[in-house]
């Protein structure tokens, strides 16, 4: 845990210009302050976000039958800062958190985990377009878009906006802690010229990024390319219920149920129920017996898997019933699991621990490869299926433990399995090389932009 200083002058102060209290020993820290007070010693004038920018504020009137471009916190990929991903969606079935109205050139900044960097500028496809209130999006007034985006990105602004961030089990900051940050404002040619040469930085970064979305695609379909290798016909899972068979399930009144299939586009294939595949843990820790000891949080990424989330001592921890996961477990997310996010727990995570918003699958490894498992859980089909039944009256639905159970999978022989695991790693490991020099070059371009400003490590 970073070390922490607190003053009575200042717990009293209250925080950022509010009047209530911060009481979380985080907010407090020496370490995280001491990174931010980097920036603050920059040669450029400070300036509060809030003065050179206009928030974005919430509510936009949706046309029911009128399609829509819908930008999720999930769709923004923070290993860059882009806007990777959106969905088509009909104003009927947009989620209750589809509050903001979109203009290029925005800066969307995720108020959820703020260490994973899921900031973006918003593209020109997208003006006019809808966004989730889950962002905090900031209309540039008087500071270029651009050199924004790489200022709020930086290590020592992700340092502050962690530190400000509170919640139980979703770090998350609020529009005030966003908008009275300081930050360095050079003049506008300064900014441009600064944001210019970042980005020119980052143009390997493109060519990296093509080869990794290559490989990603081959990655992608090696498992639907073997499951549809017979060239049997898909079933589209978009289908009409009658009104006897809505009777049948009227327990369930959300319109996106009815659209899933009920016949199993692999039935050619001998399935199997993914209960039947392996058993899941069950055994919670309590945290509260542990109040010194250091425990690893994780969480899924849409696009990186099973990634660090926090190291915290277990009496900072606010959730203290958590499962601990184990080396080549499949940890699956309860939420959003349509866009994919799961993945297998790597050796570097043993007896790491995630909260009860995700399910933790032990699988038979006689019966099933793990790799297999992953990647035939993020087939289209399957995505339809996790969107349909996931349920819940808030803008995030969960998928249950006992329907996914139920879901049967295709289970292909043992030795095709090991096949398509032994492409699937090699493939991977080439995507992870990807990525580790998409993050070298990143770090080396914002080492020169913070250095361009005055700020040194």
């Amino acid at each position: 845990m970073p070390e922490v200083e607190i003053s009575i002058d200042e717990v009293e102060e209250g925080v950022f210009g509010k009047s209530d209290y911060r009481l979380d020993l985080k907010f407090y820290s020496t370490e995280l302050r001491r990174d931010y007070a980097r920036l603050l010693r920059s040669k450029y004038p400070l300036v509060l976000v809030k003065d050179v920018v206009d928030p974005v504020e919430e509510g936009v009137h949706i046309e029911n039958d009128k399609e829509y471009l819908y930008l999720q916190i999930g769709d923004v990929d923070g290993e860059v800062g882009e806007v990777a991903n959106w969905s088509t969606v009909l104003g009927r079935n947009l989620p209750s958190r589809a509050q903001i109205k979109l203009s290029k050139g925005d800066v969307v900044v995720s108020s959820v985990r703020p260490r994973l960097k899921e900031i973006a500028i918003v593209p020109d496809n997208l003006d006019g377009q809808i966004g989730t209130n889950g962002f905090i999006a900031l209309r540039c007034t008087k500071i270029n878009p651009r050199y924004l985006l790489y200022i709020l990105r930086s290590e020592p602004v992700t340092s502050e906006l962690d530190r400000r961030s509170s919640a139980l089990n979703y770090p998350a900051i609020n529009d005030h802690d966003l908008l009275y940050l300081q930050i360095p404002c050079p003049l506008p040619e300064i900014q441009s010229k600064l944001a210019d040469d970042f980005t020119n930085s980052l143009g390997h970064i493109r060519e990296i990024r093509k080869k990794e979305r290559k490989l990603t695609e081959e990655k992608n379909s090696v498992v639907s390319d073997c499951l549809r290798k017979e060239n049997k016909p898909s079933v589209s899972p978009q289908v009409e219920y009658t009104i006897d068979e809505v009777e049948t399930h009227e327990h369930r009144a959300d319109v996106k149920f009815y659209r899933y299939s009920r016949k199993h586009p692999y039935e050619y294939l001998d399935l199997e129920v993914i209960g039947d595949l392996g058993k899941f843990r069950a055994d919670t820790v309590d945290i509260t017996k542990y109040p010194d000891e250091e425990f690893v949080q994780l969480t899924a990424s849409r696009y990186s898997g099973i990634i660090f989330r926090e190291r915290k001592l277990g009496k900072d921890i606010k959730t203290k019933k958590q499962l601990t996961v184990k080396t080549n477990d499949v940890l699956i997310s309860r939420i959003d699991l349509y866009n994919g996010c799961l993945g297998i727990v790597p050796e570097e995570f043993n007896d790491a621990i995630v909260t009860n918003d995700f399910m933790v699958l032990i699988p038979n490894r006689e019966r099933i490869d793990p790799f297999y498992l992953v990647e035939v859980l993020k087939d289209e089909y399957m995505a339809d299926y996790f969107y349909a039944f996931s349920v819940g009256c808030t803008g995030r639905k969960r998928i249950t433990l006992d329907t996914f159970k139920t879901l049967k999978i295709p289970l292909l022989k043992k030795t095709a399995q090991e096949d398509i695991a032994v492409l699937m790693k090699s493939k991977q490991q080439e995507i992870k090389e990807c990525k580790l020099k998409i993050a070298d070059t990143y770090k080396k371009a914002e080492d020169q932009f913070m250095r361009s400003l005055g700020i040194l490590n």
